[in-house]
């Protein structure tokens, strides 16, 4: 490998070099008319005249990707004999800076770095496109923290020009499904790689380890440890979603990407449920402070006035939504888990459940909770609404922005909706189009104070208002 600094490719000056692997060398590009800034990856190939047109066809075809978690191809050339692909840059570095080797994250965290891959990742399989080399390395952090998959087809375009040797897989090898070391990837072969990942993420460690050649005999024939060797403590609905996705023969893995992260939210949801201390499910308990007397708007509950234990799911749920417009969240979030324990299948409990969630700041564990409400509802405008202010929480605008859309499409007529995808927005740099979104809130609430604040920020950045 050699250093590029100070070359130009295409339209871009090379000014330092961000990263290398095994398939290509990263570097920070500045156009040289524009100034604005890309990453630009110089693949390790020399294209002859044979491959030329291979290489272009792979590239046409990674461009066309587009979606909120797929980092964007710009441009592609070849500066003499060697490829490079212009890519949007993305400043806060991967998960793998972020979170280091050794590193062990929480399921929560797990979840949400998981959805945003899953989803890339499905969106890439339904055009007929495997990743190939999915670990955390390619996983970049957004200018809003949004999680974006890279690197789609790399390997493929860095090999087409030259044989596969054993050198080839190495950096790769602890993520690499047993038909893709055959040399017969599928779309299953990234979900097995993304396996290893979570694997990783929940242990600190991988499941395979040891040399080149064990690494291969490994992965083709020995069944991984299980978790619970390493996290006793572990759900065993969480141990069975991530087992089954790093089966050996793909047939038996789950048939779509997103399967294992639904599968994941639903043992994570299951397994708060278990471990939390006013759910007894067994004896069928209603939360304890249910129990004792309190006044709640509009109704008084005196001990002994009211048959808590012969009350219907109903009215669990009624009272639960009572307690949350009461500010009640710690209360509200017991009573939506123990309606939950009655029926894990009602979404309006999810939903319920996802606002006490954001309203205590638990905002990772109120999408997981939303999330499932939508699997089960998908048409409810409150929850979608939900939903777009927890990943607006967590900075995930991008992401905010597609769920707030989603609200004002089923219910134009929602303000709130309109203003919070004003604010999201505007958090985007997109001032013209925050604007636009605030006016209609504006139109539909005339007393939206958020909204005139929100415009008239938005027209300070365009010089539009002192």
């Amino acid at each position: 490998m050699s250093d590029r600094v100070g070359q130009q490719l295409g339209n871009y000056q090379l000014t330092r070099l961000l990263g290398e692997g095994g398939f290509a060398e990263v570097y920070l590009g500045k156009h040289i008319h524009l100034g604005t800034q890309a990453a630009i990856k110089v693949l390790n190939a020399q294209l002859t005249k044979d491959d030329m047109e291979n290489f272009r066809n792979e590239a046409r075809t990674i461009a066309r990707l587009e979606h909120p978690h797929i980092v964007r191809v710009l441009d592609f050339g070849v500066e003499g004999n060697t490829p490079f692909l212009v890519m949007s840059y993305a400043a806060n570095g991967t998960l793998r800076q972020r979170h280091p080797n050794g590193t062990r994250l929480s399921l929560e965290t797990i979840v949400t770095y998981v959805k945003q891959v899953t989803d890339a990742l499905q969106y890439a399989h339904d055009e007929k496109l495997v990743h190939r080399d999915i670990k955390p390395e390619n996983m970049l952090v957004g200018r809003h923290w949004e999680i974006l998959l890279s690197d789609f087809g790399i390997a493929v375009m860095a090999q087409s020009s030259r044989s596969q040797h054993a050198q080839d897989l190495a950096g790769t090898i602890n993520y690499m499904a047993p038909e893709q070391i055959q040399g017969k990837p599928r779309t299953t072969s990234d979900q097995y790689s993304l396996a290893i990942v979570i694997y990783e993420w929940l242990t600190g460690t991988l499941p395979f380890q040891g040399s080149l050649t064990e690494m291969v005999g490994q992965h083709l024939s020995v069944p991984p440890p299980p978790l619970r060797q390493k996290l006793p403590g572990i759900s065993s609905a969480v141990e069975a979603a991530v087992m089954k996705a790093l089966a050996k023969d793909p047939k038996e893995r789950f048939a779509r990407v997103t399967d294992l992260a639904t599968a994941l939210e639903q043992a994570i949801l299951s397994a708060q449920q278990s471990q939390s201390n006013v759910i007894l499910p067994i004896v069928n308990q209603p939360p304890s402070f249910m129990n004792q007397a309190a006044t709640l708007p509009g109704q008084s509950l005196q001990p002994g006035s009211l048959s808590q234990v012969h009350k219907t799911k109903d009215q669990w749920l009624s009272e639960a939504f009572v307690l949350l417009e009461a500010d009640r969240y710690t209360e509200a979030l017991a009573a939506f888990n123990y309606v939950l324990s009655l029926d894990p299948n009602h979404a309006y409990a999810h939903s319920g459940r996802g606002l006490a969630l954001y309203h205590l700041k638990r905002y990772a564990e109120a999408l997981i909770a939303l999330d499932c409400a939508l699997a089960l509802n998908p048409h409810d405008t409150s929850t979608r609404y939900g939903r777009g202010l927890a990943l607006e929480q967590l900075k995930r605008y991008a992401d905010a922005l597609l769920a707030y859309e989603s609200v004002t499409q089923l219910n134009a007529s929602f303000a709130p909706a309109w203003r919070k995808k004003g604010n999201v927005l505007y958090e985007l740099k997109r001032y013209k189009e925050a604007i636009a979104a605030y006016e209609r809130a504006l139109q539909l609430d005339r007393n939206d104070a958020d909204a005139y604040i929100g415009k008239g920020n938005a027209l300070k950045h365009l010089g539009g208002f002192k």
